[in-house]
Formats: C-alpha cells, sequence, structure tokens
C-alpha cells in the first residue's frame, strides 16, 4: 500500500498516517510494524510504503537509488540511522525520521 500526505512542520499530517499504520500492523501478533514500513518525503509531500512481508534488503537498496537518483530523502526504512534522513532536502533537524 502506498500513501502520500503533504508535508507539514511541525509534522503532523504524516505522524498521523504512520500510526494509523503501525496500528494497523500491530493487530498481526507476528507483525513487527517497523520491518513492513519504508517512508520518503519530497520537499512537500511524504509517501509512506507499506508491505504484508517485511522489507527486503533489496527493496531497501532500490529506495536508496530512487531517492539518491531523484533528490528525495528516505525517512524510514527498517534498519535506518538517522544519520542516513534528511540529506538532501535539508530541515534544521530530522524531524521526518
Amino acid at each position: 500500500m502506498s500513501a502520500t500526505s503533504g508535508l507539514d512542520l511541525p509534522p503532523r499530517t504524516g505522524f498521523k498516517l504512520v500510526s494509523t499504520l503501525r496500528t494497523a500492523l500491530s493487530l498481526e501478533s507476528s507483525v513487527r510494524p517497523v520491518e513492513h514500513i519504508l517512508a520518503l518525503r519530497s520537499i512537500t509531500t511524504l509517501t509512506v510504503l507499506v508491505k504484508r512481508g517485511a522489507i527486503s534488503e533489496a527493496e531497501i537498496a532500490a529506495a536508496q537509488t530512487f531517492a539518491q537518483a531523484r533528490g528525495f530523502d528516505l525517512v524510514h526504512f527498517p534498519g535506518m540511522e538517522t544519520a542516513e534522513a534528511n540529506r538532501r532536502i535539508q530541515l534544521a533537524e530530522p524531524v521526518y525520521h
């Protein structure tokens, strides 16, 4: 599933979206929501991708390549470090991570 919302500062809409998705994923007892969500942002939008299965290393690599080639910033993927956020469209603080 893919859902896109406008970017707002301080973050509200995107956080509500991710919170709702986490809650829905948490209803499955065997699911760790953090492993099923990948998010990226442009200068004006936040896009969240949710997958039934865990996001694979190959999918993370594809998202990193996509983001770099098109000027997006990654917000979340399984195992993402804070240093990997807020690289291209820099905000004063990495509030979208």
